[in-house]
């Protein structure tokens, strides 16, 4: 019989911590009733359209680089009662993504969601989405 051997204090930190990480998007899920599949950026817009006309918002949006093609995918949520507006933006560079944080935010929205990746010049991209909630 194989007994694995005790763990120090410090691996089982590392091992929590490394097993919090990876379910932290579950225990923070919101209603998630669709998900796309990895596609193009004008793919993702028209899908966005078709579910905002559903009202339901992309809570979470991911992208990712597909050999030389730059995809998204995006979770939808049912709009939360007392959200007025959403404002969802991917694609973003540090620069842009900085500026459209400060408008919104400037204008009452609170970032519901951020995701970043790298494209193939190891540029940062940024996904988010801010929500307007009324009182």
């Amino acid at each position: 019989r194989y007994v694995l051997p005790r763990m120090k204090f410090m691996n089982k930190v590392i091992l929590m911590l490394l097993v919090g990480l990876f379910f932290s998007p579950l225990a923070n899920a919101d209603n998630v009733v669709y998900e796309t599949e990895w596609m193009p950026s004008t793919d993702l817009e028209f899908v966005l359209n078709e579910m905002n006309s559903n009202r339901l918002y992309p809570c979470y949006v991911q992208g990712q680089v597909n050999g030389i093609a730059i995809q998204y995918q995006a979770s939808f949520c049912p709009f939360p009662q007392k959200m007025n507006l959403f404002q969802s933006r991917w694609g973003m560079s540090d620069d842009w993504y900085i500026e459209t944080k400060k408008q919104f935010e400037a204008a009452g929205f609170v970032e519901h969601f951020h995701s970043t990746f790298l494209d193939l010049s190891d540029s940062v991209i940024h996904q988010a989405t801010w929500v307007l909630s009324g009182q």
